[in-house]
């Protein structure tokens, strides 16, 4: 087998690019007189980054407000630096909205590193009540800042949740792709498309009738990820870990075949893959 090239991580410097976007532009604004120069420099220095660089792993980095070691070995650092300018200010919460909008991480201070996609936790009984165990824990996430929902339909957003995880991770696994290539080859989106509905159809076999909006809700997360997104299955194999396969692709084809349901799509995943289930030795 040839020998894959090492994975690429970029830090952006992400105050760097918003600076640099902000003087590089001239003047812009909505109709509403919000200035956007700084949103759109920012925007095509990222995307260019992004498409033509095809990084396997990528955060952003911005500064933390208060002071950094820089201070402490040098008292001049950044003094002749003026405050931030008036016109940029109002850009810089739309700047992290297109930051979290493209999934990407950011680091603001050393060794903490926010989560900013499908950060959500979604949590409930078996039963659907709201029991106070629960609801002490989504206070608890609330008065910490978590995006929390207690749900009284538990069992149908697992099933939800897991049919996408199955098939973007058996998908990007089985091709060794990150989620650009499938979505631009039709015949690839075609059978992502498929191995959706085969969980879909294992999921009402089981009872748990998922509707269309649970197909349509999952193309369209998947149109949002950045070209470069794998899944973590993917760089466990790229590893030589152990895969989650059996809980994955493998579990929709071990109930659908409880319940008689064909599933093709995630069979051929599963059996590709299970030469690869235990990793590499050691």
């Amino acid at each position: 087998m040839a020998n894959r090239p090492a994975p690429r991580l970029h830090l952006i410097d992400g105050s760097g690019y918003v600076y640099r976007a902000f003087h590089a532009l001239p003047a812009l604004s909505t109709s509403r007189g919000l200035p956007t120069n700084a949103v759109l420099g920012f925007a095509n220095m990222l995307s260019k980054l992004l498409r033509e660089e095809r990084p396997d792993h990528v955060a952003v980095v911005f500064d933390a407000p208060g002071g950094t070691f820089r201070d402490t070995l040098y008292a001049a650092y950044k003094e002749t630096r003026g405050p931030m300018p008036d016109e940029l200010r109002p850009q810089i919460p739309y700047i992290r909205r297109l930051v979290a909008a493209l999934r990407l991480p950011v680091i603001e201070e050393p060794g903490v590193i926010r989560h900013t996609a499908m950060a959500h936790l979604l949590f409930g009984e078996l039963d659907g009540s709201r029991s106070p165990r629960l609801v002490r824990l989504l206070d608890a996430c609330e008065a910490a800042g978590f995006q929390s929902t207690l749900t009284d339909r538990i069992e149908f957003d697992i099933w939800a949740k897991f049919v996408r995880l199955a098939t973007f991770s058996g998908m990007t696994c089985v091709t060794r792709s990150p989620i650009g290539p499938l979505r631009d080859d039709p015949d690839l989106f075609a059978m992502l498309q498929a191995a959706i509905l085969e969980g879909m159809k294992v999921a009402h076999a089981k009872g748990i009738s998922l509707p269309k909006r649970v197909f349509d809700e999952a193309l369209t997360m998947t149109q949002a990820l950045p070209p470069q997104a794998k899944s973590s299955m993917l760089e466990d194999l790229e590893r030589g870990n152990r895969l989650e396969l059996p809980w994955l692709s493998g579990a929709i084809v071990r109930i659908g075949s409880e319940l008689d349901v064909e599933t093709p799509i995630h069979r051929f995943i599963a059996t590709v893959l299970k030469p690869h289930v235990a990793g590499r030795p050691h």
